[in-house]
């Protein structure tokens, strides 16, 4: 069975990383460089977070049924 091509939650691991550095810019008054090593563990909290909202979305996809 095709589902509708309809998105619970983004998924997209570039934004969510960009929203999340900003966020943190924002709320620390702090500008993070590419090489901080802050910036790999937000890339880590960001692998999980992408994994979260494919289960987010996969189960309103499933809703849909």
């Amino acid at each position: 069975m095709q589902l509708p091509d309809i998105h619970f939650a983004q998924k997209d691991p570039a934004l969510i990383l960009s929203q999340i550095r900003e966020e943190f810019n924002t709320k620390s008054g702090r500008t993070l460089a590419d090489g901080d090593p802050l910036v790999t563990f937000l890339s880590v909290l960001t692998s999980a977070f992408v994994s979260m909202r494919a289960d987010v979305d996969h189960t309103g996809r499933m809703n849909l049924l």
